[in-house]
Order: structure tokens, then C-alpha cells, then sequence
């Protein structure tokens, strides 16, 4: 970065400058907060709807469902499927 200093007498900046960028600074930090005070409530919001249709939905799901589809199955690796596997060139 690069800075300039003037050479000559500084002069102080006016006073209605100073103000004109104190209300800037105020106005665009305003705006910040409310955008992201906004953003704020809405997840919020979302957040307790999920809580309340979570608690408004069905009962207690059971731990553990023993299934067909759920039980272990062992994998058997015939001899035919392995013979397959070489590539004769």
C-alpha cells in the first residue's frame, strides 16, 4: 500500500466534512445491523419450527428395528465368478 504525504501545511478538515462521514459511518453500520439482525430472526424462526414439528410429529422412534434387510449377510465368492476374472491376451 501506498501513502501520500503532502508536503505543505496540513489543513483540518471541515467541519461539515467530518460530519457528512460520522453520518456515513452511522447509516451503512445501521444498515449491517439490520441485515444481519434480519438474518438472525429468521434462522431462529426456522429453528423452532423444525423444534415444534419435530415435537408435534410422530412418537419416539424405537432404538433398534431388527429387519430381514437389516440382518448380516456373508459374502460367498464362488469359484466360477473367479475364474472369469482373467483377461487372456
Amino acid at each position: 500500500m501506498f501513502f501520500y504525504q503532502n508536503q505543505g501545511n496540513p489543513q483540518p478538515l471541515p467541519l461539515k466534512t467530518k460530519i457528512v462521514l460520522v453520518l456515513w459511518i452511522v447509516m451503512v453500520l445501521s444498515l449491517l445491523f439490520f441485515f444481519a439482525f434480519t438474518l438472525f430472526l429468521i434462522a431462529l424462526c426456522a429453528g423452532l419450527v423444525i423444534v415444534v414439528f419435530r415435537f408435534l410429529g410422530k412418537g419416539p422412534r424405537p432404538l433398534h428395528t431388527e429387519t430381514k434387510s437389516q440382518t448380516l449377510r456373508v459374502f460367498h465368492h464362488s469359484r466360477v465368478n473367479r475364474d472369469n476374472d482373467i483377461i487372456d491376451i
